[in-house]
C-alpha cells in the first residue's frame, strides 16, 4: 500500500521549511548541498538547475552534473559502467566521475553540444529525417555490442529488488517483466486513491491474454537479447548541427530483446518516426508477434505508471481524465498501432 495514497518517493524527506514539493529547485539545491562534500568538483551556487523527475540535473562550466535521489539507485551507477564500455561509434557521453553518498548516486559528465532532438521545433522535414536515420544506425550499433561479462550480469540483474518490498519491483524497470513483477506492480496501482481497481484488472486480464509472448519469462530462452537503451525518445538524443552527438541517459538500459526499443517511440513519441524506423532498422520488426509483445509491453509501462504519475482527484472515465489513466484505457480497449 502507499502510504497515505501519496506518490512513490523513497528518499530521505526535504524539510518543509525548504519546500513541500520534491521536484522544486529548492529541494533539488537542498539535496545538491547534502552532497557538496562527496563531489569531486565545486558547484558554483549560480549552477543551472535543469529539472527532471526522475533525477536533478545541474549544468556549471560545460559540465552537468545528474543526481539520482529516488527509485533505484544503482541506475545512474549502472549507467556510468555502460558509458566507460560503449565503443567511440556510438556517440556518448563520458564519465568524469561517479558515486554515491547521502542516499543518493550522481555522475558527472562533459556537457554534449547541440540540444535535445524534442526541442528542435523548427528543424527541416529533410534534416528530421536524416537524425532518424542517423538514430537507427545509433541503434543498431548499440545492439550489435557486446559489454563485457560483468556489465551483462548488472543488465540481467536488479540486486536492490526483492518482492519482499513491492516498490523496489516498481523501480526496477520500465517494463515490469516477467509476469511475477508485473503482478507487484499491479497491485501497487490498485492501491493508488483515484484509480479504478477494475481498470487494472481489465489491464491485468488483457496482459494475461499477451503472457505467452513476454520475452523474460522463465521459460524463455531471450537468445536475441541484447543491450536495449530503454528510453530512446527524442528527450534523449542530443543533436549539433544535424549530426546526433550523444545519446544520453542510458540509466533504464536492459538485457533484453531488441524490440523492446520500440516501447519508447510507440508511447512516450506517440509512434512519431516508427515509420521512419521501419525503412531504417527493419529488424526492429521482424521478430516473431512484434505487435503483441509492444502491446504486452506498453501494458505493463502503463500499469507501472499510475504509481509513478498518480491522479490527484476523481476521475470521469472521459477526456479530461488523468493521461496515465486514459492511456492504459485505450491500450486496454485495443493496441495502438504504428
Amino acid at each position: 500500500m502507499i502510504p497515505d495514497g501519496a506518490p512513490y518517493i523513497d528518499a530521505t524527506p526535504v524539510p518543509v521549511d525548504v519546500s513541500t514539493e520534491p521536484w522544486s529547485p529548492e529541494a533539488a539545491a537542498w539535496r545538491l548541498d547534502r552532497l557538496r562534500a562527496h563531489l569531486p568538483v565545486r558547484v558554483p551556487k549560480d549552477a543551472t538547475f535543469a529539472g527532471g523527475q526522475a533525477n536533478d540535473a545541474w549544468l556549471f562550466d560545460g559540465d552537468v552534473l545528474r543526481v539520482c535521489w529516488r527509485s533505484d539507485r544503482r541506475r545512474l551507477l549502472r549507467e556510468a559502467r555502460i558509458l566507460e564500455e560503449l565503443p567511440d561509434d556510438i556517440p556518448h557521453a563520458a564519465v568524469s566521475a561517479a558515486g554515491a553518498a547521502e542516499d543518493m548516486s550522481w555522475v558527472l559528465s562533459p556537457r554534449l553540444p547541440g540540444q535535445p532532438l524534442f526541442t528542435m521545433e523548427h528543424v527541416s522535414a529533410p534534416v528530421l529525417r536524416d537524425v532518424f536515420r542517423q538514430l537507427a544506425g545509433h541503434l543498431r550499433a548499440l545492439h550489435a555490442w557486446s559489454p563485457s561479462p560483468s556489465l551483462r550480469d548488472e543488465l540481467i540483474e536488479r540486486p536492490d529488488m526483492s518482492f519482499d518490498r513491492p516498490m523496489s519491483v516498481w523501480a526496477a524497470d520500465f517494463v515490469p517483466l516477467p509476469m511475477a513483477r508485473l503482478e507487484v506492480v499491479a497491485s501497487l496501482a490498485r492501491s493508488v486513491p483515484f484509480v479504478d481497481p477494475a481498470l487494472v484488472d481489465a489491464a491485468t486480464a488483457r496482459i494475461g491474454s499477451l503472457a505467452r509472448h513476454d520475452p523474460f519469462s522463465p521459460e524463455a530462452e531471450l537468445g536475441d537479447a541484447c543491450v536495449v537503451h530503454g528510453d530512446a525518445t527524442a528527450a534523449n538524443v542530443m543533436v549539433h548541427d544535424g549530426r546526433i552527438s550523444g545519446l544520453i541517459d542510458f540509466e533504464y538500459a536492459r538485457w533484453a530483446p531488441r524490440d523492446l526499443e520500440l516501447l519508447s517511440p510507440v508511447t512516450f513519441g506517440m509512434g512519431f518516426g516508427v515509420d521512419w524506423w521501419q525503412e531504417d532498422y527493419p529488424e526492429l520488426f521482424a521478430g516473431e508477434h512484434v505487435r503483441d509483445r509492444v502491446w504486452l509491453y506498453e501494458l505493463c509501462c502503463a500499469v507501472r505508471a499510475l504509481v509513478w504519475w498518480p491522479p490527484q482527484s476523481p476521475q470521469r472515465g472521459d477526456a479530461t481524465d488523468h493521461p496515465p489513466v486514459q492511456r492504459l484505457r485505450e491500450l486496454v480497449e485495443a493496441p495502438t498501432p504504428w
